[in-house]
């Protein structure tokens, strides 16, 4: 896959996210989503925190993933104003995306799952996603972040089978 190819992937993934975290509204904050033990308010805290993380990984500095990041008074514009910076900084550094793909995929998956619907996210996305992982993503590495494997059907759709690779299971 190009470098234009990665970050239009990347773009897509990133202005999905928005979407769906400008869509939160306060009542939603307490709401379960798919990440274990993660409230919709701690996983927006993260994702809201993703895009100035890796533009620090993609400029060569070190991050520290643990941090805790309150979430932003406007959560829908902090997420805009800093992906459009990590659109800038991975076009000077574009083999950075292999692993910001995935992040943004899933959790708009994880985000849409805990606003109660799925149908409006980029197959596409799911797809590239899962050709990124599944060599990255090992047995052992799993724990944390990511559950083992669940079973899907044949006919499962693309989100269904990123989800299910990641460990996580449906709300709906």
């Amino acid at each position: 896959m190009s470098d234009a190819d990665q970050i239009d992937l990347l773009s897509r993934a990133l202005d999905q996210t928005a979407t769906l975290v400008a869509s939160v509204r306060s009542e939603h904050l307490d709401a379960p989503t798919p990440c274990r033990d993660w409230t919709v308010r701690q996983l927006l805290e993260h994702v809201c925190s993703d895009p100035r993380n890796f533009i620090t990984m993609t400029q060569g500095g070190d991050v520290d993933w643990s941090a805790q990041v309150p979430l932003p008074d406007d959560p829908g514009r902090a997420f805009r104003e800093d992906a459009d910076e990590l659109l800038d900084a991975v076009s000077e550094a574009p083999g950075t995306i292999s692993i910001q793909l995935p992040e943004f995929t899933v959790h708009s998956w994880d985000l849409a799952q805990a606003l109660g619907g799925t149908e409006e996210l980029d197959d596409e996305l799911a797809e590239a996603s899962l050709r990124i992982m599944t060599p990255m993503l090992k047995p052992e590495m799993r724990g944390g972040a990511f559950d083992p494997e669940i079973d899907v059907a044949d006919d499962a759709s693309a989100y269904e089978r990123l989800a299910a690779f990641t460990g996580r299971r449906p709300l709906l």
